[in-house]
């Protein structure tokens, strides 16, 4: 018993361990949804998930609690991650972070290249849905990232 319980304090002590904590809950998650099983997938993302303390109550499916929830909290944690960088990381100086800037708004320019290319209206994708919530909020954190940056090294 004491052995599982070290592998398992090593496993997360490693940096990696939530992302592969994360990559594998996704693939069991697809397979839940693509298989025989997919009924109680559905059965668990429709359970109501009830938080309350004394007379205030909030109960909501699971689906809500981990798109609203848990996206906001992976998604604050990352605008820490990014604010730690910005001040004292690899995005400190503007020699350190011109590459990662030039390489992230390359990424957004052929993201829009391939969608203009791709389709005979270039617009009709971003009212058909092709470009959800997440992609949009990413866009706008990429046009903060430049300003904070050009902010920092003028």
């Amino acid at each position: 018993m004491t052995k599982a319980l070290t592998r398992i304090q090593e496993f997360l002590k490693l940096e990696a361990s939530a992302g592969l904590v994360l990559m594998a809950m996704a693939l069991l998650a697809m397979l839940f949804a693509n298989t025989s099983l997919s009924s109680i997938y559905s059965g668990i993302l429709d359970t109501n998930v009830r938080i309350g303390i004394a007379s205030f109550e909030i109960s909501k499916p699971a689906l809500l609690w981990i798109n609203d929830g848990l996206m906001a909290i992976f998604f604050f944690l990352v605008g820490l991650e990014i604010k730690r960088e910005v001040l004292a990381g690899e995005l400190s100086s503007f020699d350190k972070a011109a590459l990662p800037i030039m390489r992230r708004w390359a990424e957004w320019l052929c993201r829009v290249w391939s969608i203009i290319s791709l389709t005979r209206d270039p617009l009709k994708p971003l009212w058909d849905g092709l470009f959800q919530r997440q992609q949009i909020l990413l866009l706008r954190s990429e046009s903060w990232l430049w300003s904070a940056a050009a902010r920092l090294w003028r």
